[in-house]
């Protein structure tokens, strides 16, 4: 047998060595080595391509975003499941409980996510003052109910006042700061409003004051178009009020418009072949501002590319509500007749005046009403107005739903006439040999009956 030299077994010492300090370093099977926690921080600061020079893209401040990317997933536009929540906060799927368990109290707004999953967040009221954002976005299995995840953390948003896109890829949410859009499969999030400062009438001499805050109120956006609630309290305790806006095309600041949709009561074409519109909006319905006109409306002597108001006024009296129906006298050029709303402005209604004018609009007089029946006071005047072959000597006339009358010769004489139902509303659209006239509530459409090519001609669309 060979005997080791010295030599030989130093160096065999120091291999045995270098192999004990390299399996030390080496991991075991066990041992997690990244720091990652179940919420990663991925998403904490908007969309680095969004346009510099845009200031809706500014971040939410003091944001805390998270959340792990998720795995590219099939989406579905609709809800994949059902889902609920009890008194106590607990969330149960199809009926079955989950383990989830939100603040008691809350209400629950279910979102699509795939064609396995759904999202759901708290959605608190809008109207409440310094209401508490719940901030969390869950991910819940529908197969498994037990199976869900925060899916994104983000601090002052509102997930349960939001909407999905058409393909599903895009939540938009609201925030004090703004509506921001989250992108499911990335969960990065850019903003895409900027609410301004406030300061609209709200009635009986009140304003409102401060900061507007933007609140997504579809739950889906349609098309390209995110519709969204622009408002703020309106001095009295509890009281606010809100102004409807369109956003289109949100996700591309050089391209992105803001449209304030100003709601087109009623059309009507003269006898001259002039287009007549109201915008008298909702006015009944509490806590709406519609951009409306009182005593005004717009004709058009082009077809609707251009408009000219049009105020109502006799003597120095002008209607206190605006123009809810517009009717010509189909022979009679320049012959008019004007209904200004019945609105409800607390305990009180005003409105319900019919005014005619002779030349276009030139000058205004109030129509003769029936006996008993006075305008422009407090619960009085008209309930609903037919005009009978488009002529405006020939009415019929509702004081309430129960009590008509009816003239031949303009207003100067009125018979009371058996109770019937209060006619269908029939001044919404009007048409000539080239082009039909909707009236809508974002505004008024006009259709080629050509080439059938639609196209909002009123308003005018407002700047980004």
């Amino acid at each position: 047998m060979r005997r080791r030299t010295p030599l030989l077994n130093l160096l065999a010492l120091l291999s045995l060595t270098t192999l004990l300090a390299c399996d030390q370093k080496a991991p075991s099977p066990s041992t997690k080595t990244d720091s990652t926690s179940d919420t990663a921080q991925s998403a904490g600061s908007a969309d680095a391509g969004a346009s510099a020079k845009d200031d809706t893209q500014k971040t939410l401040p003091d944001s805390d975003a998270r959340g792990d990317a998720p795995a590219k997933v099939e989406r579905s536009g609709r809800e994949a499941c059902t889902a609920s929540i009890d008194e106590t906060g607990q969330v149960s799927v199809e009926g079955t409980p989950t383990s989830l368990k939100l603040p008691p109290g809350s209400a629950l707004r279910v979102h699509p996510y795939s064609t396995a999953e759904i999202l759901v967040a708290v959605q608190p009221n809008p109207q409440m003052a310094g209401r508490a954002l719940d901030g969390r976005l869950w991910k819940v299995g529908c197969a498994a109910p037990h199976s869900h995840a925060l899916l994104f953390k983000l601090d002052k948003a509102d997930f349960g006042n939001a909407a999905t896109s058409r393909d599903g890829e895009q939540l938009y949410f609201s925030s004090p700061q703004g509506i921001g859009a989250l992108a499911l499969s990335t969960l990065k999030w850019t903003q895409v409003t900027n609410p301004p400062a406030l300061k609209e009438h709200c009635g009986a001499g009140q304003g409102v004051s401060g900061r507007a805050v933007d609140v997504v109120s579809a739950k889906r956006v349609s098309g390209n178009k995110l519709i969204f609630q622009r408002g703020g309290p309106c001095g009295e305790k509890g009281a606010w009020v809100t102004t409807e806006m369109h956003l289109t095309r949100p996700l591309e600041p050089a391209k992105r418009l803001l449209k304030v949709p100003q709601q087109v009561s009623t059309v009507a074409i003269g006898a001259d072949g002039a287009i007549w519109i109201g915008d008298a909006g909702r006015c009944d319905q509490p806590g709406v501002l519609d951009p409306q006109t009182p005593g005004a409306l717009w004709v058009s002597r082009d077809d609707g590319d251009a408009w000219t108001q049009r105020l109502i006024k006799v003597g120095k009296d002008a209607p206190q509500t605006a123009i809810r129906r517009i009717y010509a006298d189909a022979r009679g050029r320049g012959q008019l007749l004007a209904v200004s709303a019945r609105c409800k402005v607390g305990d009180v209604t005003r409105g319900g005046t019919i005014y005619q004018t002779r030349n276009n609009g030139r000058t205004w007089t109030r129509l003769n009403m029936p006996e008993g029946i006075e305008s422009d006071t407090d619960d009085q005047g008209v309930h609903a107005l037919e005009v009978v072959n488009g002529d405006l000597k020939r009415l019929r006339l509702w004081s309430s739903p129960s009590a008509r009358w009816e003239t031949e010769d303009g207003g100067r004489t009125w018979t009371q006439a058996p109770p019937r139902p209060t006619p269908r509303v029939s001044d919404r659209v009007a048409q000539n040999d080239a082009w039909s006239f909707r009236a809508t509530s974002s505004g008024l459409l006009r259709k080629d009956l050509k080439t059938r090519r639609l196209r909002r001609v009123y308003p005018p669309d407002s700047p980004r």
